[in-house]
């Protein structure tokens, strides 16, 4: 069963029964299993999260600037005419078609940087329609560019600039060169406020960032910690309900770590944990997830993926980790993977039970990747993912298994 408090850090007070529904993800899934590593957009597992979890808010707000904007366009139809409704028509059913790569793809800063390119030229294509350097549909390319900052790093942030600022150019004075020279004040002006919000909006974010960074990162293994947890599971949740993918949860806990820290002290403990947790990411996938949610507790989310498929996960890890010897030590991790949290849970309850070091699902047709057939679960009593303090390597006993 699972821990009270990692329910409540899933599901805060608020969260309706809706939002428990959420949790269990049913469906396919299918992904090549190629590991994924950094790109020039977004060089860390961390910025590739951000990029996704500000595409997904983003998506929320959509309906109001695509609205706004359509209802300027209907009123300025006499004088536009309908080529930039349906551009921003064009605009929007890019955007539907292509969001849903963004969060199940290994290079999701590639699909929302293909998003934003195919509507800035839409837009550039309105501009040269209605005016060029004349055109009052100049600002709109201000819109798109002010989300940079949000979504890529400083890198990406130049070149979409760059980009944005050459169809601005290209759109006016490559359509009217006459019409530029003559009055040139309103390309110019969107150049400036273009410039000046992307250096706010830049200012703003770093200090967010800096600021998030601080409360949402876990100080000794860099992992995300359980604060963007709950968030990010119903986000993906509701992906997977609406795609009718699944999505695949492992619970991680290392065996008897509390005897590392007996033995060794809590400074090998802090080096275990470290080494643990970056063997842990470099066996994942940059989309696929990995929190720390207690002292020697992890949790790994894996969207797309069946159970059978996040059991050759579980096992791949339970093997790295053993193997590596983080610390230099003997250290063996038993994982539970799960539809669910409850599952999950369960079966990493039923993991340690019944000898550790082993990976435990509880369907009746799956069995330990070590050749050991689980036995159904019965009751799991005190659960082994109760949340601990962030201190750096505090251990306790889960339901009275180590």
């Amino acid at each position: 069963m699972a821990s009270a408090h990692l329910r409540e850090a899933l599901l805060p007070s608020e969260s309706t029964g809706s939002q428990h529904e959420l949790l269990q993800g049913h469906g396919r899934a299918g992904r090549k299993e190629s590991m994924g590593g950094g790109s020039w957009l977004c060089p860390s597992e961390h910025d590739r999260a951000r990029t996704v979890e500000m595409q997904a808010r983003l998506g929320r707000v959509l309906p109001l600037v695509y609205g706004s904007l359509g209802l300027a366009l209907v009123g300025s139809v006499h004088s536009l005419g309908w080529w930039p409704l349906l551009a921003l028509a064009l605009t929007g059913l890019h955007y539907l078609a292509l969001s849903a790569q963004v969060a199940r793809s290994e290079r999701p800063e590639l699909w929302v940087a293909w998003i934003l390119l195919i509507g800035q030229l839409l837009v550039g294509s309105a501009i040269a329609a209605t005016g060029g350097p004349k055109s009052p549909l100049l600002p709109w390319l201000v819109v798109a560019a002010t989300t940079l900052p949000l979504r890529f790093t400083g890198r990406g942030v130049a070149v979409g600039l760059a980009v944005t600022v050459g169809i601005l150019f290209a759109a006016s004075l490559g359509v009217d060169a006459g019409g530029f020279i003559e009055e040139p004040s309103l390309v110019l002006m969107c150049l400036a406020v273009l410039v000046c919000v992307s250096a706010i909006s830049v200012t703003l974010m770093g200090s967010e960032l800096q600021h998030r960074d601080e409360s949402t990162l876990d100080p000794l293994t860099g992992l995300l910690n359980r604060r963007r947890l709950a968030p990010r599971v119903l986000e993906l949740s509701e992906q997977a309900q609406r795609t009718g993918e699944s999505l695949c949860l492992i619970a991680c806990d290392l065996d008897e770590f509390k005897l590392v820290n007996d033995g060794h002290g809590h400074a090998r403990g802090d080096v275990v944990l470290r080494e643990t947790a970056d063997e842990i990411r470099s066996q994942l996938r940059s989309f696929e997830l990995v929190y720390r949610v207690g002292g020697d507790e992890f949790l790994i989310v894996l969207p797309g993926m069946d159970l059978a498929k996040g059991l050759d996960v579980a096992e791949r890890l339970r093997s790295a980790v053993e193997q590596s010897r983080p610390g230099g030590l003997d250290i063996t991790m038993s994982l539970g993977v799960g539809a669910d949290l409850d599952e999950a849970d369960a079966a990493l309850y039923e993991a340690k039970r019944q000898g550790r070091n082993r990976c435990g699902p509880l369907r009746p047709d799956s069995c330990s990747p070590r050749g050991t057939e689980l036995e159904p679960a019965g009751e799991a009593g005190e659960s082994s993912l109760a949340f601990e303090p962030d201190s750096p390597s505090s251990s306790r006993s889960p339901g009275g298994v180590a």
